[in-house]
Formats: structure tokens, C-alpha cells, sequence
């Protein structure tokens, strides 16, 4: 019976662990694999038979296919394991930049070894990115959304700490929350400072809107630049919190009620206002009283 020579009968190591897809220097991976392939190669067995054999050892069973093809690049052909290492390392600073995750080179190798070796995709690479996010260094899409989340807390009357942005930034750059969720909770928590306006907050107003009349009042009686009066304003958050009811509802000063308290402010007596509003009341009491025409 004829054989085939060129397949089975005695191939070097090197062809052998060729024709089966590998090269020589994956079998010093492990003792086991080592001594397979001396074993397959004394007794002229086939590269498939070879193949078989690999996939049924221990070392096979208890590594994933992302671990194996990155110990058997990595043993056979180093430079072209290099080179793809090299290339991960820039995307992953690529994607750094982006989320604004300041990352020093020793990291970015570690990351871009284990990427490689555990086969992660960009969204398990953000989440090990993420907490290099530094609010107070970085750039990129975190410094976008740092001063995203800061206008919008501030159009809704909340503060929020750094560390409360940052939480929340490195989420973001995770990929595990996003801005409009960020907005959402942010609503919600204008709603328990301000529950007098649930139905306008609900509706889509922010603060910034619903306070913009009371604002205009208090600059324009007190004789500010409204400019200068924002929701953290003591007068103002007063009259935007209101008061709670015996029966748990919130009652909120209407304009005229906030135009009133205005006026009992001790700021008033200074203003020109005031003056015109004593003089004017003067007038009538001396019309009414004869004293002048």
C-alpha cells in the first residue's frame, strides 16, 4: 500500500509543524506541546492527525482562541506580532485623546498587550481607559462634556461637585451612560430642590427660563444688572423653592407677591425706586392735604 511521503513519512519537526500551521517556535510554549510534536514526528504522523492532537491537550482546552493566536504570533513571527502591537498601541492613544483619558506609555502597552491577548473590542478598551480620565488634564471629548454637563447643572439651578462630574465623565467614556441620561437625572434633581415647577420642568424648561421673569423683576427693582443675578442668588432660590404647604404642596410666590417681598429687601431703601416711590407718595399726601397744588 502506497503512502503518502511528502505528508507522513519523515518530516522534520520544522515541515511537520508547517504543514500543520505552525511554526516550530509554538511548541515551546508549553512541555507538552514540545514533546507532541517530537512524538508526532517519530511515529510519521499526518500535520492533520498533528492538529487533532494540539486541540485535544490541556494547554489547548484551558486557552481561549484570542490567547493562542496571540502566543503562537508572538513565537513565530515576532516582528510581524511587533508591528501589530505597535499599531494597537496608537489606536488605543487615538481613542485616549478622544475620551480625554490622560495615559502614560507604560499603560497603553499593557492595554494594547492585553487587547491583543484576550481579544478586546473598543468598548471593553474604554472601559479599562476609563479611569484614566483626569477632569483636571484632560482634553478631547471629557473636556466637552465636563463643560456640557456644567452648563446645563448650572441652567438647571444643581450643583454638582467635581468629583460628581468626574463620575460621571468616566461613565460616559466608559460607554456605560450618556449625556442624555446625564440630563435626565439632573432634571430630576431640580425637580426635589424646585418641586413648584415639576410640570414646567417636565415640560422642558429649565430654570434658567422659569426664573428668567423674577430675575428681570429683582434687577429692575433693586437696580442690578441681571447679569449678575443667577439662580444661586439667595433672594432669587428663595422665591424659586417657595414654601410647603401644611398639606405637602409647594407654594411659589407669584411676580407680583415677589415684587412685594422685593421691596421689604433692605437694598430697596438705597435704590432710586424707592426714592421716586416716597416722593411720589409724598406728593399725594400733600395734594390731599392742601399743602400743595
Amino acid at each position: 500500500m502506497a503512502t503518502d511521503s511528502t505528508d507522513t513519512v519523515h518530516l522534520s519537526e520544522e515541515d511537520l509543524a508547517a504543514k500543520a500551521g505552525y511554526a516550530l517556535a509554538f511548541f515551546n510554549l508549553d512541555p507538552q506541546l514540545k514533546d507532541l510534536l517530537k512524538q508526532a514526528v517519530e511515529n510519521d504522523w499526518s500535520p492533520d492527525r498533528l492538529k487533532m492532537a494540539i486541540m485535544n491537550t490541556p494547554w489547548y482546552r484551558t486557552h481561549a482562541q484570542s490567547v493562542r493566536d496571540y502566543l503562537a504570533l508572538k513565537a513565530s513571527d515576532p516582528a510581524t506580532f511587533t508591528a501589530q502591537l505597535k499599531q494597537k498601541m496608537e489606536d488605543i492613544k487615538q481613542l485616549a485623546d478622544q475620551m480625554g483619558a490622560v495615559v502614560d506609555v507604560n499603560h497603553i502597552y499593557r492595554i494594547a498587550d492585553d487587547a491583543m491577548r484576550l481579544g478586546l473590542d473598543d468598548n471593553q478598551i474604554r472601559v479599562m481607559l476609563g479611569s484614566f480620565v483626569n477632569l483636571a488634564k484632560s482634553g478631547g471629548q471629557a473636556a466637552t462634556n465636563v463643560q456640557s454637563m456644567r452648563q446645563f447643572a448650572a441652567q438647571m439651578g444643581v450643583n454638582l461637585s467635581p468629583t460628581t462630574l468626574q463620575q460621571y465623565e468616566i461613565l460616559m467614556a466608559q460607554g456605560r451612560t450618556n449625556m442624555d441620561t446625564f440630563m435626565r437625572d439632573v432634571r430630576e434633581l431640580a425637580k426635589s430642590t424646585y418641586p413648584g415647577f415639576a410640570k414646567q420642568i417636565d415640560a422642558g424648561l429649565t430654570m434658567q427660563n422659569i426664573a428668567d421673569p423674577y430675575i428681570q423683576s429683582m434687577a429692575s427693582l433693586l437696580e442690578l444688572n441681571p447679569a449678575t443675578i443667577t439662580l444661586s442668588d439667595p433672594t432669587i432660590r428663595k422665591a424659586l423653592t417657595g414654601t410647603r404647604n401644611p398639606d405637602g404642596s409647594v407654594q411659589v410666590p407669584t411676580l407680583f407677591d415677589f415684587e412685594q417681598q422685593l421691596r421689604q429687601d433692605p437694598r430697596w431703601q438705597y435704590t432710586k425706586n424707592a426714592h421716586d416711590a416716597a416722593y411720589s407718595m409724598l406728593r399725594t399726601i400733600g395734594q390731599t392735604w392742601g399743602f400743595i397744588s
